[in-house]
């Protein structure tokens, strides 16, 4: 998984992510791999300070942001997440798919800021549409959610089993 960083999450995973935030956006994606209603591509770049992931008008209701980042560099999506959802006076979800290590500073920015981090059995099995292949993911997931209004006083880390 390490040289391609173009992974698409799975449907089945997305649904249910779906089902629970209903995601507006998705803010790391391409006309063919979007999950989403809209998305933010490469060249519109979801990392730029003057693009936002939950309004696209002043006038807009808040929106859910669903990212599933390149994984060689996590740190600037949850900075760029933390800056969209909790310090927003909007309110707001944003999801991030992410690995589940304990050593990265990202790994640490999470879960002082994230409102909860969900450890996710079983193992994500990403999709490679170019190549038609399933990933032999060999790495742990975990599905960290900023939300504001924050709903957990700190952040809560649990366990979660997606897929049965």
């Amino acid at each position: 998984m390490a040289g391609n960083q173009n992974w698409e999450t799975p449907p089945e995973l997305f649904h249910l992510l779906n089902e629970e935030f209903h995601f507006k956006v998705d803010v790391a994606a391409s006309a063919t791999n979007t999950k989403a209603q809209h998305y933010i591509s490469i060249e519109e770049n979801a990392l730029n300070p003057e693009i936002s992931w939950t309004r696209t008008r002043a006038d807009d209701e808040p929106r859910a942001a669903f990212c599933n980042p390149p994984y060689l560099d996590v740190l600037p999506w949850v900075v760029k997440a933390k800056k969209e959802i909790v310090q927003s006076s909007h309110g707001g979800v944003a999801c991030i798919l992410g690995l589940t290590v304990s050593s990265p500073l990202w790994w640490l920015y999470c879960c002082e800021y994230a409102d909860e981090i969900r450890l996710m059995s079983p193992r994500v099995n990403f999709y490679d549409a170019d190549r038609g292949a399933k990933s032999a993911n060999n790495r742990d997931n975990s599905l960290i959610v900023f939300r504001n209004p924050r709903i957990n006083p700190t952040c809560l880390i649990k366990p979660w089993v997606w897929k049965g």
